[in-house]
Formats: structure tokens, C-alpha cells, sequence
């Protein structure tokens, strides 16, 4: 909306007789929620298949990165081109009367500022593969997991040589150790970029504003997934996120007090189905007041509310102005502060609504004082975005 619609906004609200209403311009400066692309190094080629499982606590303890070896939602992903900047994986789709199953992030994931602005379209000559992990977190995760070795293995020799031997400590570290040399073999035969290739842009139209009203942005991409990555059939693949995520809507905190009577019932009402989600849903965004929820690769499960008032979001492409207007959702509400709802890595991640159905998928965030953290975010409804895809001939 342009700044002269809400200048003019108050006089006609003094016109009515509503003089305990002021209108705001609230403006912030927005950063879009992928990671920064890192220098990068091939390994070995190995080959090895996305799990449809998570390893419990037994096996591995509680670790967010034992999801980015499996074939759940929430998970990083990057372009092997640009392998070290990551954003998520947000959600499957099948595409009508074929066995082709997709997968769909922003574009901005897959494709830097630095390429050209164009539509992108499969090219078996010149494919655009797509991984999973990224590069920094494979290796991140790997020498987080060699140090741990090390520590805990020094602390195993510091205690046989103790007088007494503390017998249950040092078991417990041999435990320890144990699931950790588990969770480090599980990850070698995924060292090379080839061994975690989990399919190929489909297709990617270029950035822009839709003729659709409201006009949202256009910056979406679909990734077409390849079978011998994947232990489950691709065409049985479901919409899956941790199980964490359900704990995150049991508790009511994330309600400000000073929301009505009837948002404050909401906070009570349980997502059915959290972890494991197999359609889209009819979700009306914009309207009303909802409560959403999501599970980003970097932040990890994160709730918060849709902001009722309207959002616009200023963007140059190709050195023109592009005004589109976004769903925005603000962070929840905990002991008087509103909490950061994404961190950057978060792009493409599903937000869900009151119904647990797919509502929407991050695409940008505006940052607080820390640099890569978002309390306010941008997405554009799930409905739109599905509308946008059959346009372009992919009925989904």
C-alpha cells in the first residue's frame, strides 16, 4: 500500500466519528532467511539413501542435526553449485497422474543474487542438483561429532587413572561415546556432495510480481526427486516433521495476555497430526487472528501469531521497484518479550496453521538488533503458491 492510502487513512476515520484509532507506518529493513554461501571442497564419491526414520534417543541422545540425514520436512538443503548455502525443505508435492513427486523452497535457495534472472527449467545436460545437507552443516555437524570424541575419550583415560575409579561415570562415558561414534559412521558414506544428491531443479520461474490481487512475490522453486536417493518410494513419500514440534504447541505461553477472549481459548487447541501432515489445507490467511507453528532447519520448532494488519514488502529486481504484499507473522510472546520466530537457514520451511495443515512457506525475515535473526517474518500462503505452480503446467 502506498504511503499516501494511510496518510489519507486517518481523516476518513475522523470522518466516521473514530477518534481512538491511530494508523502507523511500521517499516523495516527485510533479509531473505537462507544461509551465506562459504568457500567449499569435493570428497570421495560413496552412495547412501535419505532414512525415513530419525534415530532415537538411545541411539544418537537429542540432537536437532539427526533429522538431516532423513527424509522428514525441516531438513537443509542446498544447490550444488552453491553448496554451502542452505535454506530447507519445505514441502512435498505430487504432481497429477504421474510418479513424479517434487519438492518446494524458495528460489532464492537455490538460485544466488549472482545468476541471471530468468525461468529455470530442467536441463539433463546442464542439471542444477540439489543436496542434502548442505555443505557446512555436513561438515560442521562431522567435526562437532569427531571433538566430542576426543573430549569424552580423554575423560574416559582421566578417570581409569583416578584412584578410585569412578566405574558408573566412565560408563556412562563409554555410552556416550558409543552412540557418538554411531551417529559419526552413520554420516561417512554422505562425505561426498554425489552421495547426497536428493534430485534436480524442476523448474524455478523468475523472480517477479504476480498479476494475482493481492500481487504477492514470485520466488518459489520445485525440485524433481531422484529414487535411488531415497529409501521410501518417492510416490509414498508423506509430509513429516519432528515430533518436538507437538511439544511446542502444548504449552500456552506463547499468548500475550492482552489478546481477546477467543484468541486466548486458541492457545489450548492441539495441531492433530503434528508430525505427520499429508495434504494442504484451505487455510484462510490475512483475515482473522491464527496461531502457526513451524520447524525450520536452522531454528529448529518455533510458534508464533499472524499479524491482522496489512504488510507490504518493498524488493528491487533488476533494478526496478517490486511492492508486493506478504502474510506476516510475529514471533510468540514469552515472560513480557516477543521471541525470534526464524534464524537465517529457515527459507522454504512450511508454516502451519490452527488446522494443522500447511498454511504458508517462509520466504524473508526482518532483523532485530542480532544479525540473522528474525522477529518479524514474510510468507506467501500456500494456496497462492499452488495456484502459481498450475499456471506454470505442473497440476499439483
Amino acid at each position: 500500500m502506498k504511503r499516501g492510502s494511510e496518510l489519507g487513512c486517518r481523516p476518513v476515520l475522523r470522518e466516521h466519528g473514530i477518534h481512538d484509532v491511530e494508523v502507523e507506518i511500521k517499516e523495516s529493513r527485510i533479509t531473505q532467511c537462507c544461509s551465506n554461501d562459504q568457500d567449499q571442497t569435493e570428497c570421495e564419491l560413496s552412495t547412501a539413501k535419505l532414512s525415513p526414520d530419525i534415530p532415537n534417543l538411545q541411539e544418537e541422545g537429542y540432537r536437532r542435526d539427526s533429522i538431516q540425514l532423513s527424509e522428514f520436512l525441516g531438513t537443509k538443503i542446498a544447490s550444488s553449485r552453491n553448496p554451502t548455502r542452505e535454506g530447507t525443505k519445505g514441502l512435498y508435492l505430487r504432481i497429477r497422474n504421474t510418479g513424479t513427486v517434487v519438492t518446494l523452497t524458495c528460489r532464492h535457495v537455490i538460485l544466488g543474487p549472482e545468476e541471471e534472472n530468468i525461468d529455470v527449467c530442467h536441463d539433463a545436460h546442464n542439471s542444477r542438483d540439489i543436496i542434502q545437507p548442505g555443505n557446512k552443516t555436513y561438515q560442521d555437524t562431522t567435526y562437532f561429532l569427531r571433538n566430542q570424541l576426543y573430549q569424552t575419550q580423554s575423560a574416559i583415560d582421566l578417570g581409569e587413572s583416578s584412584t578410585p575409579v569412578p566405574e558408573r561415570r566412565i560408563e556412562y562415558l563409554r555410552g556416550s561415546k558409543a552412540r557418538k561414534e554411531s551417529s559419526l559412521q552413520r554420516r561417512e558414506p554422505f562425505e561426498s556432495m554425489e552421495s547426497r544428491t536428493l534430485g534436480h531443479v524442476l523448474l524455478s520461474p523468475k523472480f517477479g510480481l504476480s498479476c494475482s490481487s493481492p500481487a504477492r512475490f514470485r520466488d518459489w522453486v520445485l525440485m524433481e526427486l531422484d529414487q535411488k536417493k531415497h529409501q521410501t518410494l518417492v510416490k509414498k513419500l508423506e509430509n513429516k516433521v519432528p515430533i518436538e514440534l507437538a511439544a511446542v504447541l502444548t504449552h500456552p505461553q506463547f499468548m500475550s495476555e492482552r489478546h481477546s477472549e477467543q484468541e486466548r481459548e486458541r492457545r489450548y487447541s492441539m495441531i492433530p497430526g503434528i508430525h505427520s501432515f499429508t495434504q494442504t489445507g484451505k487455510t484462510v490467511v490475512d483475515d482473522d487472528f491464527m496461531r502457526v507453528c513451524m520447524y525450520g532447519s536452522a531454528s529448529g520448532a518455533s510458534h508464533g501469531v499472524t499479524n491482522t494488519a496489512k504488510s507490504v514488502v518493498r524488493r528491487f529486481v533488476d533494478g526496478l521497484l517490486v511492492v508486493s504484499e506478504e502474510w506476516c507473522i510475529l514471533g510468540s510472546i514469552r515472560h513480557g518479550a516477543r521471541k525470534n520466530f526464524s534464524v537465517q537457514g529457515d527459507s522454504g520451511a512450511s508454516i502451519m496453521g490452527d488446522d494443522g495443515r500447511v498454511a504458508a512457506i517462509l520466504t524473508c525475515g526482518a532483523q532485530g538488533g542480532n544479525r540473522g535473526i528474525h522477529h518479524i517474518l514474510y510468507a506467501t500462503p500456500i494456496e497462492w503458491l499452488l495456484e502459481e505452480i498450475r499456471g506454470h503446467g505442473y497440476d499439483v
